[in-house]
């Protein structure tokens, strides 16, 4: 199938031209390179208004060169002359379009440098729940540049007294509000923060926080806080968690560290001579999530913990199934052969309650009583002077 006759003639105008230009001037290789490449085909209202200029222009030189015939007579100066003109004329037309195009050109670049900002900042960045590398070192940059700008704060989940009502402590978690991820989830901060080699910076600034605006409160409320699996292999742990609360000024007695079965797995020396040298200092030892790897009790009994915590996943469903029932009855049995007072995590309803204290457990932890506060809620219900509750709608409507 032939070609559009526009488009021929198209061509044929440009090859025309070409032909003059590479007659009539003396131009280098690399001009009429350029000259082609701007001489393409347009189509449309622009082609027509070309075609117009066009024709404009070489009417208005070729009347000029009939009359340079006119008067000097006709010879091959004349042709020249003609040609010279007609050349003139599609210069001209190519240098105006050349000149559109470059327009064109400009103006597409400027929206082009308008519209980038404005899209980086509107695209959201991937979910977290992909694990894409440059996902996972933007996240640590981020950490690495939040951590001394205090980007992380300490949030309080109060823990109860199963018999009284009574709040007997706090365990402190790590919140990160970034501006592009949101509400980043604690877990997360912490699996990013062992990978990236943060945890001990993260960790500092965090319990140093919780430290400073908990010394104020109730001498009898104690504070908790967890030890990374990974902070286990640092042999100075001991000496770093003692120089915090020298340098905070929080009572020793008053923290409570919860070192988790994860943590103990392969590390049962490392752990003996850290709970050692926090326990000469008089800081209180917990096991936490008790239950999930299945440590031997007789290793357990070799360690100077002062209480076991049961975990959330035992819990949070024994009043659903009753498999789930026996196996946190199970667990229970077990850490009451310990002969230390039982904390259970995940209390959610009234229900799982009422399970837990036939169970005999002492102290529980969840939603039902409250969710985790920052400080300034905290500092409100630390120095109430009856800090009694009885479950999540109590304490909404009181607080």
């Amino acid at each position: 199938m032939p070609p559009p006759a526009r488009k021929v003639n198209s061509r044929a105008r440009v090859n025309a031209s070409l032909t003059l230009w590479r007659h009539c001037l003396p131009v280098s290789r690399k001009s009429r390179n350029t000259a082609r490449r701007k001489a393409q085909p347009i189509r449309g209202p622009r082609a027509r208004a070309a075609r117009v200029e066009f024709i404009s222009g070489a009417i208005l030189f070729l009347s000029l060169g009939l009359l340079v015939l006119s008067q000097s007579g006709f010879g091959a100066g004349s042709l020249l002359a003609l040609a010279f003109c007609f050349n003139l004329a599609l210069l001209v037309f190519s240098w105006r379009r050349y000149r559109d195009v470059n327009r064109l050109e400009k103006a597409r670049k400027r929206r082009r440098a308008r519209w980038q900002p404005s899209a980086m900042q509107a695209v959201p960045p991937a979910p977290l729940s992909l694990a894409l590398p440059d996902r996972h070192a933007a996240m640590k940059q981020a950490m690495r540049e939040g951590i001394p700008t205090g980007a992380f704060t300490p949030w309080f989940e109060r823990q109860i007294d199963l018999a009284s009502g009574r709040v007997t402590g706090f365990e402190v978690l790590t919140r990160w509000q970034h501006d592009v991820y949101g509400q980043v989830p604690m877990e997360r901060v912490i699996a990013v923060a062992e990978q990236a080699g943060l945890i001990e910076d993260l960790s500092h600034a965090v319990f140093s926080g919780a430290l400073r605006e908990a010394r104020a409160w109730d001498p009898a409320l104690t504070l908790s806080i967890n030890i990374s699996p990974v902070q286990m292999h640092d042999p100075w742990l001991a000496e770093r968690l003692i120089r915090l609360l020298v340098e905070t000024g929080f009572p020793a007695s008053r923290m409570e560290v919860e070192i988790s079965e994860r943590a103990l797995a392969g590390n049962g020396d490392i752990a003996i001579n850290l709970m050692n040298s926090l326990g000469n200092q008089g800081v209180r030892l917990a096991l936490d999530d008790f239950g999930t790897t299945g440590i031997a009790l007789d290793e357990l009994r070799a360690l100077p913990f002062h209480r076991i915590k049961i975990d959330r996943s035992l819990i949070q469903t024994i009043d659903q199934s009753p498999r789930a029932l026996q196996v946190a009855t199970a667990v229970a049995a077990q850490a009451a052969t310990l002969g230390l007072p039982i904390t259970a995590e995940g209390v959610e309803t009234a229900h799982i309650l009422r399970h837990l204290k036939d169970l005999g457990c002492t102290t529980g932890q969840g939603w039902h009583f409250g969710k985790p506060m920052p400080a300034e809620e905290a500092r409100k219900l630390a120095r109430a002077p009856l800090r009694v509750v009885g479950g999540w709608e109590h304490q909404r409507k009181a607080g």
